[in-house]
Protein backbone atom coordinates (compact mmCIF):
# COMPACT_ATOMS: atom_id res chain seq x y z
CA UNK A 1 0.00 0.00 0.00
CA UNK A 2 2.88 2.36 0.77
CA UNK A 3 4.30 1.82 -2.73
CA UNK A 4 0.87 2.61 -4.20
CA UNK A 5 0.75 6.07 -2.62
CA UNK A 6 4.50 6.75 -2.85
CA UNK A 7 5.00 10.29 -4.14
CA UNK A 8 1.35 11.21 -3.55
CA UNK A 9 0.73 14.78 -2.40
CA UNK A 10 -2.52 13.63 -0.76
CA UNK A 11 -1.64 10.48 1.20
CA UNK A 12 1.35 9.40 3.26
CA UNK A 13 1.67 5.84 4.54
CA UNK A 14 3.89 5.47 7.59
CA UNK A 15 4.65 3.10 10.43
CA UNK A 16 5.69 3.47 14.06
CA UNK A 17 7.50 0.89 16.17
CA UNK A 18 5.02 1.01 19.05
CA UNK A 19 7.32 -1.03 21.29
CA UNK A 20 9.95 1.73 21.05
CA UNK A 21 7.52 4.68 20.89
CA UNK A 22 5.22 3.66 23.73
CA UNK A 23 4.06 7.19 24.63
CA UNK A 24 3.14 7.95 21.03
CA UNK A 25 1.29 4.63 20.71
CA UNK A 26 -0.60 5.27 23.93
CA UNK A 27 -1.53 8.81 22.83
CA UNK A 28 -3.22 7.34 19.76
CA UNK A 29 -5.04 4.52 21.53
CA UNK A 30 -2.85 1.66 20.37
CA UNK A 31 -3.45 -1.33 22.61
CA UNK A 32 -2.78 -4.23 20.22
CA UNK A 33 -0.89 -5.00 17.06
CA UNK A 34 -1.27 -4.31 14.27
CA UNK A 35 -3.26 -1.12 14.77
CA UNK A 36 -4.02 1.17 11.84
CA UNK A 37 -4.96 4.79 12.54
CA UNK A 38 -6.25 7.32 9.99
CA UNK A 39 -5.10 10.93 10.22
CA UNK A 40 -7.38 13.06 8.00
CA UNK A 41 -5.78 16.08 6.37
CA UNK A 42 -5.83 19.14 8.61
CA UNK A 43 -6.92 17.29 11.76
CA UNK A 44 -4.79 16.71 14.83
CA UNK A 45 -6.55 13.56 16.02
CA UNK A 46 -6.65 10.13 14.47
CA UNK A 47 -9.54 7.72 13.97
CA UNK A 48 -9.80 3.99 13.48
CA UNK A 49 -8.84 2.87 10.01
CA UNK A 50 -12.07 1.56 8.52
CA UNK A 51 -10.70 -0.34 5.56
CA UNK A 52 -9.98 -4.01 5.07
CA UNK A 53 -6.77 -5.72 6.07
CA UNK A 54 -5.89 -6.79 2.53
CA UNK A 55 -3.99 -4.34 0.32
CA UNK A 56 -6.84 -3.88 -2.18
CA UNK A 57 -9.34 -3.13 0.60
CA UNK A 58 -6.97 -0.62 2.16
CA UNK A 59 -6.48 1.25 -1.12
CA UNK A 60 -10.24 1.29 -1.80
CA UNK A 61 -10.98 2.72 1.66
CA UNK A 62 -8.28 5.39 1.34
CA UNK A 63 -9.70 6.33 -2.06
CA UNK A 64 -13.18 6.68 -0.51
CA UNK A 65 -11.83 8.94 2.24
CA UNK A 66 -9.82 11.16 -0.08
CA UNK A 67 -11.75 11.14 -3.34
CA UNK A 68 -8.74 9.67 -5.13
CA UNK A 69 -8.94 6.93 -7.75
CA UNK A 70 -5.56 5.36 -7.08
CA UNK A 71 -5.04 1.75 -8.18
CA UNK A 72 -3.10 -0.78 -6.14
CA UNK A 73 0.47 -1.08 -7.43
CA UNK A 74 1.80 -4.54 -6.79
CA UNK A 75 5.46 -5.04 -6.10
CA UNK A 76 7.18 -6.87 -8.90
CA UNK A 77 7.89 -10.47 -7.99
CA UNK A 78 11.51 -11.32 -7.44
CA UNK A 79 10.75 -14.95 -8.31
CA UNK A 80 11.01 -15.57 -12.05
CA UNK A 81 7.95 -17.39 -13.36
CA UNK A 82 8.82 -20.13 -15.83
CA UNK A 83 6.63 -21.92 -18.36
CA UNK A 84 7.27 -24.86 -20.63
CA UNK A 85 8.44 -22.43 -23.30
CA UNK A 86 10.87 -20.52 -21.03
CA UNK A 87 12.06 -23.31 -18.73
CA UNK A 88 14.99 -24.70 -20.75
CA UNK A 89 16.39 -21.27 -21.56
CA UNK A 90 16.56 -20.34 -17.88
CA UNK A 91 17.15 -23.63 -16.04
CA UNK A 92 19.80 -24.84 -18.48
CA UNK A 93 21.68 -21.54 -18.83
CA UNK A 94 25.34 -22.50 -18.22
CA UNK A 95 26.11 -19.07 -16.74
CA UNK A 96 23.45 -19.35 -14.02
CA UNK A 97 22.76 -21.34 -10.89
CA UNK A 98 19.00 -21.87 -10.78
CA UNK A 99 16.66 -22.91 -7.99
CA UNK A 100 13.22 -23.89 -9.31
CA UNK A 101 10.12 -24.45 -7.22
CA UNK A 102 7.56 -26.70 -8.86
CA UNK A 103 4.31 -25.70 -7.15
CA UNK A 104 0.54 -26.00 -7.39
CA UNK A 105 -1.55 -22.87 -6.69
CA UNK A 106 -4.05 -24.86 -4.61
CA UNK A 107 -1.39 -26.51 -2.41
CA UNK A 108 -1.49 -25.19 1.18
CA UNK A 109 2.20 -26.05 1.75
CA UNK A 110 3.12 -24.13 -1.41
CA UNK A 111 1.05 -21.12 -0.27
CA UNK A 112 2.74 -21.17 3.12
CA UNK A 113 6.18 -21.27 1.50
CA UNK A 114 5.44 -18.49 -1.03
CA UNK A 115 6.48 -15.49 1.13
CA UNK A 116 9.64 -17.29 2.26
CA UNK A 117 10.54 -18.17 -1.32
CA UNK A 118 9.88 -14.56 -2.39
CA UNK A 119 12.22 -13.34 0.38
CA UNK A 120 14.88 -15.74 -0.82
CA UNK A 121 14.50 -14.42 -4.36
CA UNK A 122 14.79 -10.81 -3.15
CA UNK A 123 17.97 -11.72 -1.25
CA UNK A 124 19.57 -12.94 -4.50
CA UNK A 125 18.01 -10.33 -6.81
CA UNK A 126 21.31 -8.47 -7.30
CA UNK A 127 23.29 -11.64 -8.06
CA UNK A 128 23.53 -11.97 -11.84
CA UNK A 129 24.59 -15.63 -11.65
CA UNK A 130 21.66 -16.78 -9.46
CA UNK A 131 18.02 -17.22 -10.52
CA UNK A 132 15.19 -18.13 -8.17
CA UNK A 133 12.28 -19.36 -10.24
CA UNK A 134 8.99 -21.24 -10.06
CA UNK A 135 6.80 -23.34 -12.33
CA UNK A 136 3.06 -23.90 -11.91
Amino acid sequence: VGRTFEGSADVAVAKVDATAETALASKHGVSGYPTLRWFPRGETTSTDFGGGREAQGMVEWINEQTGLTTRLRKAPEAVKVLTSSTFDGVANDPSKTVLVEFYAPWCSHCKAMAPIYESLARAFKGEESVVVAKVD
